[in-house]
């Protein structure tokens, strides 16, 4: 019994994965059949497609001219229209497995998980909240006392 709903859940995930490759790789000869010459930045500005503003992708933005960020963002949001509802149905699936692998528990083990979960989410909000006016992310800078690598010399 627990083999068939590890195959069926591993199935689940490969469909999944296929079904994003298919249309990832779709989309663009998709939209050249169409002759859709109308990018998505396009129908953004005419107020067609209301979504929160786009972000590039780490590091971009210091690097790319501005007609490459208008373009990136415009590829971002046709593949975003895809993706989405992939999403959605991931995390469909997520919840599934979640409520079925939590169906198998005692009450005394659900009672455990939640008080686990309780004390992580605990100790998460106290890591975020500044101690004594202090920054919530540590320094980087060396501790006192400790030497820090000395830049090698060419001979």
């Amino acid at each position: 019994m627990h083999r068939a709903s590890t195959d069926r859940i591993a199935l689940c995930w490969g469909l999944m994965i296929l079904a994003i490759t298919v249309f990832v790789w779709a989309c663009p000869a998709r939209a050249a059949e169409e002759g859709d010459s109308k990018p998505a930045a396009a129908a953004v500005k005419e107020g067609q497609a209301k979504r929160p503003a786009a972000r590039l992708p780490n590091y971009y933005r210091e690097v790319v001219t501005e007609e490459q960020r208008e373009k990136i963002l415009a590829i971002q949001e046709q593949y975003s229209a895809q993706i989405d509802p992939l999403r959605r149905e991931l995390e469909k699936l997520a919840r599934e497995r979640d409520q079925k692998i939590e169906s198998l528990l005692t009450p005394e083990q659900k009672k455990q998980i939640e008080d686990l979960r309780a004390a992580a989410k605990a100790k998460r909000d106290a890591d975020r909240r500044p101690k004594s006016g202090k920054s919530a992310r540590p320094s980087r800078a060396p501790a006192a006392g400790k030497k820090t690598a000395e830049p090698a010399t060419a001979k």
